[in-house]
């Protein structure tokens, strides 16, 4: 299980817990890649280091194996409202996007929405609506009373996307994503236009791969690993190590496989 933020949740006056940047690793342009402030993710192995491509196509992995994370912290979430379906989108295109809310939300005799107490310029049923809305998109949410609470929730987080990336019975349906070529109607499995990219990986080959890890995380770490299959050979897999930026003996693992 790996921990990423981005760097401006460690800046100066921020009201994170300072337990959860110390558990966690820094990771510069997460938000502005994904739109998430954090990932966590299942998946071991080497740390991401810079978003070349080569870092896009492993950050790609983490995102669709784990959770993206966007908090919103006290009036930043009144504020944010009409941003919300955008930073959402963001984040989907990368993976599951999980909205985090700190702090108490309560209604006033007019109408409007207060959070810890201060009026903010929404009406209670807009902050209402727009965690409906999130969730309705497809996004998960997440509502604690305050900012020390969030160290104990990524704890459990973390925990619980384990528990459902080790179970056989579960399905993760972002992980089987079907997207049609602009040539046709064919369907293809996301995972064979993603394999496909990798030098020395035809499209046959890269349908093989995905038809027989069905996800995209298993068939990198195939990929990454020493695990033999017909028609991807030893200069192959080396190429393929190269590309997701793997020295040596490193290899792509899932967090059952540790």
């Amino acid at each position: 299980m790996q921990l990423w933020y981005d760097p401006t949740e460690a800046r100066q006056g921020s009201k994170l817990p300072s337990n959860v940047i110390s558990a966690g690793i820094s990771l510069p342009k997460l938000e502005a890649e994904t739109g998430a402030d954090f990932l966590i993710s299942p998946l071991t192995g080497p740390p991401l280091g810079q978003l070349n491509k080569p870092g896009r196509e492993i950050l790609r992995v983490h995102c669709q194996a784990g959770i993206l994370v966007q908090r919103k912290s006290g009036m930043d979430f009144m504020s944010s409202i009409g941003k919300l379906m955008r930073i959402q989108w963001r984040m989907q295109q990368w993976g599951r996007a999980w909205l985090l809310v700190t702090g108490n939300i309560g209604c006033g005799k007019n109408g409007l929405a207060y959070m810890d107490g201060r009026r903010s310029h929404v009406s209670y049923q807009q902050a209402m609506g727009a965690l409906d809305y999130w969730q309705l998109r497809g996004g998960g949410v997440t509502v604690l009373r305050r900012d020390g609470l969030v160290e104990k929730w990524i704890g459990l987080m973390c925990e619980r996307v384990m528990k459902v990336n080790k179970d056989p019975v579960v399905e993760v349906e972002m992980l089987k994503q079907v997207v049609v070529k602009k040539s046709g109607n064919k369907k293809e499995n996301a995972a064979t236009q993603t394999l496909a990219t990798f030098p020395g990986i035809g499209e046959g080959t890269a349908r093989n791969i995905a038809m027989k890890y069905n996800r995209l995380a298993d068939g990198l770490v195939f990929l990454s690993g020493d695990e033999k299959m017909k028609g991807v050979g030893v200069v192959t897999k080396s190429k393929a190590r190269e590309w997701l930026g793997l020295n040596g003996g490193e290899r792509l693992l899932l967090g059952k496989d540790k």
